[in-house]
């Protein structure tokens, strides 16, 4: 299975004489990509979707993983356990 970025780049490859074209889509794809990256506060989390969270304090980064939101509890993803803390921070998962 392919990477986003490989897949655009083969895209982009076939458009021969249509540069100006590839370059307006390579932009719009990297802005997306940036966007999807940012850091977003845990209560604007979606509800039962798998995204990336982590705790973001005094004492730095810590406790990255994927997980999903079910009202105010938080779960992994395979719904197997909650976790015993609410983290700080979500963003869109990356896999």
């Amino acid at each position: 299975m392919n990477t986003p970025q490989v897949e655009l780049d083969c895209l982009l490859k076939r458009l021969v004489g249509y540069e100006d074209v590839a370059e307006d889509i390579r932009s719009m794809f990297e802005e997306r990509t940036t966007k999807m990256s940012e850091w977003h506060s845990v209560e604007s989390a979606p509800e039962d979707v798998v995204v990336e969270t982590k705790i973001d304090d005094t004492r730095g980064c810590w406790n990255e993983q994927e997980m999903r939101r079910r009202g105010r509890l938080w779960w992994y993803p395979d719904n197997s356990m909650y976790v015993y803390y609410e983290p700080t921070h979500w963003r869109r998962s990356q896999s």
